[in-house]
């Protein structure tokens, strides 16, 4: 069974300690998700997490195994409260070689990765893309459109692909 899972994390707006609370409900709800069943959560993180391109040492770095090569570097603040809960639940991002930038700021203009599908790491190899959508409801972030390959009840007739 397939779960879909949508989270809106405090903004910066926020004290750590209510996004640290947001951060255990999340994981919280996560594992009590039976075992044989594959979350798949589209997130706003509200966190520049960044790129795995962008550590200066991997051996000291608990995100080095959490992230990808690609996407966009940035990291801020609340980072670390992103990568613990990460980390616990054994989620990994998965982003396309292009990366997205899903947040403009409105004043500097700067852009920013805030949006994510945080995947359980046995359920990596459903993913086979995730783009940037440019149409959908009006919102001040882009949508992302994740690509999975699901396993049919019969492995020897091929797998179908579901767009969400």
């Amino acid at each position: 069974m397939y779960l879909l899972l949508t989270s809106y994390h405090p903004t910066s707006c926020y004290y750590d300690t209510k996004a640290s609370k947001f951060n255990d409900q999340v994981s919280h709800m996560i594992s009590v998700i039976p075992e044989g069943n594959a979350p798949i959560i589209r997130s706003d993180h509200n966190a520049s997490i960044g790129t795995r391109a962008n550590e200066a040492s991997c051996d000291n770095d608990p995100s080095h195994s959490l992230l990808g090569p690609h996407g966009n570097p940035r990291r801020n603040a609340r980072v670390e409260l992103i990568i613990g809960m990460m980390n616990q639940q054994w989620l990994r991002l998965y982003a396309s070689s292009k990366g997205h930038n899903t947040w403009i700021h409105p004043a500097s203009k700067e852009k920013y990765q805030l949006d994510h599908f945080p995947i359980n790491q046995r359920h990596l190899q459903l993913v086979m893309d995730i783009k940037r959508k440019g149409d959908g409801v009006l919102s001040n972030h882009a949508a992302l459109r994740i690509k999975l390959k699901f396993p049919t009840q019969n492995s020897y007739q091929g797998n179908e692909e579901k767009h969400l």
